[in-house]
């Protein structure tokens, strides 16, 4: 009973959440329960976290330091996930249950999410692992502790598509396809660099580029660049 208490009043933290985080309605796409409403707790981060806590923001100002996203890559870079396959129809079934007692919408959809990310790990096996396996990962708390500590933010990269180099468009069609493959659905691309980067007029960019993984609540690193683009193998 204890422990159901403290899953409720996780999930009904929701309301405080500002609308900019709140979980993706659009059905076509993944939805980043990290960035969402529901910062999540249990079976999806024992195999996919490592040992963060999710939140942990700082309290008071301090002065930022002005890097290159790239300059910080190792400190947000994780090795790539060993995804775990272990009792899946169990875990699914008791977070049914969950959902059967939650009427929150956002904690509906964030469990209901939870869900499709174990049922998406029936299918990580053959090349879906092998693709997957490339990528190196990082957490939404490595990234956090950076934003924090940097001028940098993390934003869609939609305004950076026009710009991106090749190695960058090409990644990335092949990793919608691929989460395509297990899920039909498309992943969210994000990009970490400095805020002015997401000004229209930017003369110089170089972010990180990450996406949500379809088999837990991290992110796979799909590239970073300065004046060209380096692929994680690359690295």
């Amino acid at each position: 009973m204890k422990k159901l208490k403290q899953i409720f009043n996780i999930l009904f933290k929701s309301a405080d959440v500002p609308q900019l985080y709140r979980p993706q309605t659009d059905e076509t796409y993944l939805i980043d329960v990290q960035r969402g409403s529901y910062a999540s707790t249990g079976w999806v981060n024992e195999a996919t976290d490592s040992g963060s806590t999710p939140g942990g923001e700082g309290h008071g100002q301090k002065t930022k330091l002005f890097v290159k996203p790239i300059d910080i890559l190792n400190e947000i870079k994780e090795a790539p996930k060993l995804v775990s396959l272990v009792g899946l129809d169990g875990k699914i079934e008791i977070l049914k249950l969950k959902k059967g007692l939650v009427l929150q919408s956002y904690a509906v959809a964030d469990i209901t999410t939870l869900i499709q990310l174990l049922q998406n790990r029936k299918k990580y096996k053959g090349s879906v692992a092998t693709f997957f396996r490339q990528f190196d990962t990082t957490t939404k708390d490595k990234i956090d502790a950076v934003l924090s500590k940097y001028e940098l933010v993390m934003k869609s990269a939609d305004i950076f598509v026009p710009e991106f180099p090749d190695e960058a468009v090409i990644i990335m069609k092949k990793y919608s396809d691929a989460v395509f493959k297990v899920c039909k659905k498309k992943p969210i691309f994000y990009v970490i660099a400095t805020s002015d980067n997401f000004k229209e007029k930017a003369d110089k960019r170089d972010p990180i580029l990450v996406a949500t993984s379809p088999f837990g609540t991290y992110y796979d690193i799909l590239g970073a660049w300065d004046k060209e683009m380096l692929l994680l193998s690359e690295l």
